[in-house]
């Protein structure tokens, strides 16, 4: 499927796919502006699915200590 961004305004969920941190991540928590824009395009109530270091991603962006999250 080609779909750009804005589908995620109205998506129930979205699922991110394996991304490792950059380094600067790591080391400041700042998220690169493009994957903060389109993350904060999901509404808040809305179920985000992560795959393995793209918790790191979530965490960046404060959207894990909002909604109910598990790791395994």
């Amino acid at each position: 499927m080609d779909h750009d961004e804005s589908l995620l305004r109205s998506a129930d969920t979205v699922v991110t796919a394996t991304l490792e941190p950059s380094t600067d991540l790591l080391a400041t928590g700042t998220l690169p502006e493009g994957i903060a824009a389109v993350l904060d395009s999901i509404r808040p109530q809305t179920r985000i699915v992560s795959l393995c270091t793209s918790a790191f991603l979530l965490a960046a962006a404060a959207l894990t200590p909002v909604r109910r999250s598990a790791v395994a």
